[in-house]
């Protein structure tokens, strides 16, 4: 449950938010660390598998050229944990997503929600939701599981989903 990251998220959200009272969206949008730990997250549990695309046109990439008319299919898994651009991707490290080192990323090497005129029409409603539910359980508890994320079993459809039970024990603070 990385208790290193929740304790910087829990400070980042008592600086911005405090202890009560409502979340406003100029208080979400100046929580960058929850925003990484966030990104982090999507990239080693991410909800879509994968993403399909058709070529307008014929495209050349650097050893094939596509006709156009082909379709393309994008792993999101596979981009999310591909070595050369997330050293180490089975670990939890949400400094990946710091302002810094995303300048350095391609902008297509990591899609969560898709890219192009194509992405994911709730993006930023999903961001949004995300924190502001984290918020208010992460200024109030502590999250805990014994679970390893090698222990995680996931099924992949149409999203991805857990074959394996999440239990979270939740520590007032």
């Amino acid at each position: 449950a990385h208790p290193d990251v929740q304790e910087k998220v829990h400070k980042e959200i008592q600086e911005v938010v405090g202890d009560s009272g409502d979340v406003t969206l100029a208080d979400l949008n100046c929580l960058t660390y929850l925003e990484q730990v966030i990104m982090e997250t999507l990239r080693l549990h991410g909800s879509v598998p994968l993403i399909m695309r058709q070529a307008t046109k014929e495209t050349k990439l650097t050893t094939v050229t596509l006709p156009a008319g082909s379709r393309v299919m994008i792993p999101l898994f596979a981009l999310g944990h591909n070595e050369d651009v997330f050293p180490e991707p089975e670990k939890f490290l949400p400094d990946r997503f710091s302002p810094e080192v995303t300048r350095e990323r391609h902008v297509y090497a990591f899609l969560p929600f898709s890219g192009g005129p194509r992405n994911c029409i709730g993006k930023r409603y999903s961001m949004i939701y995300m924190k502001t539910i984290l918020v208010h359980i992460l200024r109030r508890f502590r999250l805990h599981t014994k679970l390893r994320l090698c222990d995680i079993e996931y099924v992949a459809k149409t999203v991805m989903f857990s074959q394996t039970k999440l239990p979270i024990e939740f520590e007032c603070r």
